[in-house]
């Protein structure tokens, strides 16, 4: 659930371990361009999971499967006349679509996310024919996304706001003289200046100015104001769009703008790029969160096409413990245990130290924790 979709829950009393249940649902939207995904796949085994399409001819939709399982059938059938167009009535196609005897996806260790391996079927329009017979086609290249995209004023009109930095630069870069301390002393500046306020997207919400004004901004104002203000201090930035681990891996045989969830930023300082996202307060420089490690991205830049580029983490998640103790008469073992975290597992001490309110309540919970275990400094 986020700003534009509403979550609904509801409850079956009396189910119990085992229980075959069955339900079904009917859904209206006006959103034709990226018709209905149906997940074939849950988190519990299902006998059967059939979804039925009924699509007016005046529609056509390229179809893909994701997924490692196989329909079990698939059948079509033409209705004569079954949707009111305007002042015309046009024929519809009635797509069926069955798998039978799911598995359980199960979410393992190092899965970047059940979505990208759970068997679905996506829809999105490819061209459609409007009320005066005449036909456009929707199915675009990167050419077509490259320049609405700098065109738009909630994305590369924010992107091109240099002038906003133009007083405040020097507060921003603290002394900083060359290329990395630069981009690390704005990077820190924008991270602490301008907090997240919950939603996510590649575009921004409020625009940068009043991100800047108002200390807060969704992700799209907070990173494509760290782009500008790269920018703006003569360093070559561009900014990354991309899919999260929860929002699926992206389609890359042809550009569906509404697959982007996220956008963060890119940094080219010599022969080496970093990726950066300054809504996370504790995230050390050049370090993006986990649920942004997602297969590839796309680069949106100012003066050159656009080019996807692959994610991965700049460093691993590590943590290395050291004993150095003795065990006692009366097997008591007394010593020094030394924990060592690095990366992500740093980022996470980082976030639950500040989560506690100091050190001192950090070892208080750690205590409560580990009952058995005294911990003396």
């Amino acid at each position: 659930a986020n700003k534009y979709v509403t979550l609904y829950k509801f409850t079956m009393p009396n189910l119990q371990e085992g229980s075959i249940i069955e339900y079904s649902y009917k859904l209206n939207s006006p959103g034709i361009f990226n018709f209905r995904t149906w997940e074939f796949q849950g988190n519990i085994p299902k006998i059967y999971s059939e979804y039925e399409a009924n699509i007016p001819a005046v529609y056509n939709y390229n179809v893909a499967l994701r997924g490692s399982r196989k329909l079990t059938s698939q059948k079509s059938a033409l209705f004569k006349e079954c949707f009111q167009y305007g002042p015309h009535k046009v024929n519809c196609s009635k797509m069926t679509y069955i798998m039978k005897d799911l598995p359980a996806l199960i979410e393992e260790d190092y899965m970047t996310a059940a979505s990208n391996f759970r068997s679905a079927i996506y829809f999105e329009l490819s061209h459609y024919t409007d009320m005066r017979g005449l036909e456009h086609n929707i199915t675009r290249n990167w050419k077509d996304i490259d320049k609405e995209l700098k065109d738009d004023k909630s994305f590369g009109a924010q992107m091109k706001k240099k002038e906003l930095f133009k007083d405040i630069l020097p507060e921003m870069l603290n002394g900083a003289t060359d290329e990395n301390s630069k981009a690390r002393a704005i990077y820190a500046y924008i991270q602490k200046n301008i907090k997240r306020n919950g939603y996510i997207g590649i575009y921004s919400e409020n625009t940068i100015k009043t991100a800047l004004e108002k200390h807060a901004g969704n992700t799209a104002d907070i990173n494509l104001a760290l782009v500008a203000a790269l920018n703006a201090a003569g360093l070559n930035a561009e900014a990354l769009i991309l899919s999260t681990r929860n929002n699926g891996t992206l389609n890359d045989l042809y550009p569906v703008i509404s697959e982007f969830n996220y956008v963060v930023a890119k940094v080219n300082i010599g022969s080496t790029s970093y990726l950066l996202d300054a809504t996370v307060p504790l995230l050390p420089f050049g370090l993006l969160p986990l649920h942004c490690i997602n297969g590839k991205g796309r680069v949106i830049s100012e003066k050159k096409p656009s080019y996807w580029y692959e994610i991965v983490a700049s460093q691993k998640q590590t943590t290395k413990y050291v004993l150095d103790a003795k065990l006692t008469n009366e097997g008591v073992l007394k010593g020094k245990l030394t924990t060592v975290s690095g990366g992500y597992s740093a980022l996470k001490k980082r976030e639950r130290i500040n989560e506690a309110g100091s050190i001192d309540q950090y070892v208080e919970r750690l205590d409560e924790q580990m009952p058995k275990i005294k911990i003396a400094n």
